[in-house]
């Protein structure tokens, strides 16, 4: 029977594989840090209990560091929350349809009436309703942390002493709201209306043709011409993609399904890829995750990062060094401190924000690793994972302190939470370090912050290239 035009588009193509759960209660958990950027929160905790042991011992740690220390600042940098799939995957889901017909095997017949929840290309790209509530819930945490500084005996210095600045984008924007409201919700004391309509004007709005400090990454020419056009830079990207693992994920998943007449490729197992992290973070549909085995699964996240490896991070020094007026942004509000200075700037970014600011810092490197085509067996314990440095809500905030040491003398320090937990940096013995100390140490990258030397200027009108 011919099926007409509008019902193939509204089929999904929906696998399912045995997989062996004996070692896991929550399929989600299980799998759910494997993928990526497109990692929920919580799942980039380890699931649910792992996140709230983690925050509790936050919690814990920040009252202690509390008996010798005030806090005067909380500096941030935000993810936006999990969000729909670019415009792109729109179009490229309708490729699996003919696929999802061909079908063969018994075991996943049944499955190839399985409706689209990709239909409705306005939605692409924006802040899903529990990537909202990831925010709102990031915004009550903070304010929990820090309420002394936020509330400050004044009923109005939360809505008057934070900075909210957002990217020009919807989700970043909705992002900032959402937090701003889990505020609210701790040491507010205006009126929802009344937030709502001030937050309009409150979150200042960084226009994308200038915008280097939140979307650097699309205002370098050198970045874009260098390393995001040039498939000579990301080399390493491509050879894995066309290598033995990822054709065995191929083969895998094609000898699973059955599938007759037409041949899986490489780019059909990547859109699979970004269905199943799509799905599981918006709607926490495993269906189609289980088209995988963990152990190929595994294997995509890598083909993944060694792409965030070589085009936002430590592959190319480019990639992070042009970070570095974000860098000087921080350090410079951080020394705005006088009455009138802010206790909280919150800003609301992207990956490609917080992954090269991450490297900037020097963390998640491994010294003696570079993520290769031909090394994949060889990574598995690696630090850098997408997953841990940039989940959907991921958040780095520098906390300013004027602490006092037994003789009485006071110093400011800083210590630095990722995703809402205690680092310690590269240059400091403890995650509590002195102020001086580590500006010293990233002297360098503040110095050195000539974005025309480093960017060149552009010479052609561009569009913004859209992940999927």
């Amino acid at each position: 029977m011919e099926i007409d035009v509008v019902s193939r588009t509204t089929l999904l193509f929906v696998f399912m594989v045995v997989v062996n759960l004996s070692d896991s209660q929550n399929y989600s958990e299980f799998i759910g840090d494997l993928l990526t950027t497109k990692t929920t929160y919580e799942a980039s905790f380890g699931g649910l209990e792992k996140m709230s042991a983690a925050l509790n011992a936050t919690r814990t740690h920040l009252q202690m560091v509390a008996e010798s220390c005030v806090a005067l600042q909380v500096n941030a940098l935000i993810r936006h929350g999990v969000r729909y799939p670019g415009k792109q995957f729109y179009g490229n889901i309708s490729q699996l349809i003919d696929l999802q017909e061909q079908i063969e095997s018994e075991e996943f017949f049944h499955l190839k009436a399985q409706t689209n929840p990709f239909l409705d290309v306005t939605e692409a790209q924006q802040l899903a309703e529990n990537g909202r509530q990831e925010l709102r819930n990031l915004g009550i945490r903070y304010a929990n942390y820090f309420s002394e500084l936020f509330l400050d005996g004044t009923a109005q210095n939360f809505t008057e002493k934070c900075v909210f600045i957002s990217s020009d984008l919807p989700r970043t924007r909705d992002s900032a709201k959402a937090f701003i409201l889990g505020m609210q919700s701790i040491v507010g004391n205006d009126k929802d209306d009344e937030l709502k309509m001030m937050m309009e004007d409150q979150i200042e709005i960084l226009d994308i043709a200038t915008d280097f400090m939140l979307r650097f990454y699309y205002n370098c020419e050198k970045v874009v011409q260098t390393v995001q056009r040039n498939k000579t830079a990301l080399a390493e990207y491509y050879l894995f993609g066309d290598g033995s693992e990822i054709n065995s994920v191929v083969d895998g998943v094609s000898k699973r399904l059955k599938i007759k007449h037409s041949r899986l490729t490489n780019e059909h197992v990547q859109m699979l890829y970004t269905l199943c992290s799509t799905t599981l973070a918006i709607f926490n549909e495993i269906s189609w995750c289980e088209v995988f085995t963990q152990d190929e699964l595994r294997v995509m996240e890598y083909w993944s990062d060694v792409k965030q490896y070589w085009k936002k991070s430590y592959g190319h020094k480019i990639n992070y060094h042009i970070s570095c007026q974000f860098l000087q942004h921080i350090f410079s509000t951080l020394e705005d401190n006088h009455d009138n200075s802010p206790v909280g700037v919150f800003r609301f970014g992207h990956a490609e924000t917080l992954i090269p600011l991450l490297s900037i810092l020097g963390l998640y490197k491994d010294e003696e690793i570079i993520l290769k085509y031909d090394n994949y067996h060889s990574n598995w314990n690696r630090t850098f994972r997408a997953s841990k440095l940039s989940p959907f809500a991921g958040n780095i905030a520098f906390v300013l302190y004027s602490c006092t040491d037994s003789t009485g003398n006071s110093t400011y320090m800083i210590e630095v939470l990722l995703h809402e937990q205690p680092v310690t940096l590269p240059c400091c013995a403890s995650t509590l370090c002195s102020y001086d100390v580590i500006k010293q140490f990233y002297s360098t990258w503040l110095e050195d912050c000539d974005l025309t030397e480093l960017c060149g200027t552009w010479t052609e009108i561009r569009q913004p290239r859209e992940e999927l």
